[in-house]
């Protein structure tokens, strides 16, 4: 295992959640008027999302799999060595579907239910952070002083 850039982008991922969290509103609503915040968090949901795709390619080779081809691919490769259970790996997929309309969608998307959509992947990549977490310290345990 790459320990170093593992933790790296752990601590990457941390960061964009802080940014996520300090701008976005308690109120739904508000975040349709604030442009500022609106950008700030799409940005950071995007790089979240990248983070935990990297966080993702650097296990699957760490085990020997083959490199994902796509963004999603090392959640479900990573669910079937039972690395990462099949729900924490469905909500990973979602959120990087969001991140991709976010972007994409960027003057269409529905301000009220993203707010609480982001909401809820806030807690995923929290719990997948639990997770790396633990193959990190799986390892150090076992690598060599």
């Amino acid at each position: 295992m790459q320990l170093d850039i593992m933790q790296d982008k752990l601590v990457s991922l941390a960061r964009c959640m802080g940014r996520i969290r300090s701008k976005l509103p308690a109120d739904a609503a508000a975040l349709g008027q604030d442009f500022d915040s609106m950008d700030v968090i799409v940005i950071n949901l995007q790089r979240a999302v990248q983070r935990c795709t990297q966080i993702a390619k650097l296990r699957n080779a760490d085990l020997d799999m083959n490199v994902p081809r796509t963004t999603t691919e090392g959640f479900g490769t990573l669910q079937n060595q039972g690395e990462l259970d099949r729900d924490l790996a469905g909500k990973l997929e979602e959120a990087a579907a969001l991140s991709d309309r976010a972007v994409n969608e960027f003057d269409s998307i529905d301000w009220t239910v993203f707010h609480a959509t982001v909401l809820s992947h806030l807690k995923d990549f929290q719990a997948f952070m639990h997770v790396a977490q633990g193959w990190v310290e799986s390892y150090s345990s076992r690598a060599p002083a």
